[in-house]
């Protein structure tokens, strides 16, 4: 009755692709962690501009192969969860198979909801356990990805 049994990773959030690589984008949702290094650029823009960022990405990350492995295991170890509404997701992850993205995952850690779109457009919404450890190192790896590259 209170998720004491482990929750299984959605067979959906699995690939048919073999993914070899992986770019993270930093959207809106985490955006005030980099406000210091981002701010004057920010300021330049339109606020037009700002808002097609969001869409695109304010930042963008392109993991090496170690760090891709790394995402990847963290990624197919997630839970499922319980989910709320708010959905201002802080990274998108693109999984890219022969330098093409094959999906899309808009991660919100603050209602534990994940927008995973293939390549053709369809989109499917998860909730997973933003809580557990693996939740939180995944984050850990997206908020290094960006930092490194600040």
């Amino acid at each position: 009755m209170f998720g004491f049994k482990k929750k299984k990773t959605p067979t959906e959030l699995k690939f048919e692709e073999q993914i070899d690589g992986i770019e993270v984008d930093l959207l809106f949702g985490d955006l005030p962690t980099y406000m210091d290094k981002l701010q004057p650029s920010l300021d330049a823009l339109s606020r037009e501009e700002k808002f097609a960022l969001n869409d695109k990405g304010f930042h963008t990350a392109k993991l090496n192969k170690t760090e891709t492995h790394k995402i990847l295991s963290l990624w197919f170890a997630l839970e499922k969860g319980m989910s709320m509404r708010c959905f201002s997701p802080g990274y998108r992850i693109k999984f890219l198979s022969d330098q093409q993205i094959v999906k899309t995952a808009s991660i919100c850690w603050q209602c534990n909801h994940i927008k995973l779109v293939d390549a053709s457009g369809t989109e499917n919404w998860f909730s997973f356990n933003g809580a557990t450890q693996t939740a939180q190192d995944l984050l850990a790896k997206c908020r290094s990805a960006i930092e490194s590259e600040l």
